[in-house]
């Protein structure tokens, strides 16, 4: 089975007005469903979109389905809503979820040009979940292909405080050295947002 992140991003004229109503129905529609997983609502640090609902899904027809639901259900109040976009990953390789999914506050998505394409991913993939393996705080998710991205690879993590993003990013330096096949990469962090 093949799974796959979705990072669906939303601008709004007003960036509360419809806000949680928005979110609750994103919540609706996600939940229940069998091989959808809703991560939550994020607020992007360091890009200009107001929002983004990271999901994960076993069937890219799935968030297909979702997509459509959502819009379908919204249709008529989308008037604040001015721009959307979404990036789409397929999972090379996963690492297990841990239990305690309510403390994780941030997403990390760190893009990656490769030389080789994939020479010597492998490696330095294993290398890697070998350095976040059962850190407190810290769950290394995998790594993915981009489908609409300029970048050849993906990791993804999500941790529980801020404090951790600097260690996080010097870990498998401090380990292994710097990753010579690394030709240019890119950090995207995300915070949790709960709408009230």
């Amino acid at each position: 089975m093949t799974n796959f992140i979705f990072i669906n991003f939303w601008m709004q004229k007003e960036r509360y007005q419809g806000f949680k109503e928005y979110c609750d129905l994103i919540n609706e529609v996600c939940t229940g469903k069998s091989g959808v997983e809703l991560f939550g609502i994020y607020k992007p640090l360091n890009e200009s979109w107001n929002w983004a609902y990271i999901i994960r899904t076993d069937d890219i027809v799935k968030w297909r389905e979702i997509d459509d639901e959502i819009n379908g259900k919204y249709h008529g109040k989308r008037e604040n809503i001015t721009q959307t976009m979404t990036r789409i990953y397929t999972a090379r390789a996963e690492t297990p979820q841990p239990a305690n999914m309510g403390v994780m506050k941030y997403f990390l998505e760190e893009m990656e040009v490769w030389e080789g394409w994939d020479i010597g991913l492998t490696d330095w993939y294993n290398q890697e979940v070998k350095v976040f393996d059962k850190k407190e705080g810290i769950w290394f998710m995998g790594l993915y292909q981009p489908w609409n991205s300029t970048y050849h690879w993906t990791h993804f993590m999500m941790f529980d405080e801020m404090y951790r993003m600097i260690p996080l990013a010097m870990m498998c330096q401090d380990a292994y050295g710097r990753q010579e096949r690394t030709l240019s990469s890119e950090a995207k962090l995300y915070e949790r947002y709960e709408p009230n």
